[in-house]
């Protein structure tokens, strides 16, 4: 990956028990739903892994 990193898919919380974070990064698999997508994304925040392909929250600006 162009990061530096090396890439692990992930399709579920469990996939992260192998992960370095200091030599991996992790891209979840197309086929996690939602939910599952957003446990991923909270476990690999608390390990300080990266996500290569994280959701993205839209922000209202207002003015």
């Amino acid at each position: 990956h162009p990061s530096g990193f090396e890439e692990v898919r992930v399709h579920n919380t469990g996939d992260l028990d192998g992960v370095d974070p200091d030599t991996q990064a992790v891209r979840i698999a197309g086929g996690v739903g939602g939910r599952k997508r957003e446990r991923i994304e909270d476990e690999c925040e608390d390990r300080e892994i990266r996500v290569l392909n994280p959701t993205y929250v839209e922000v209202e600006v207002e003015g």
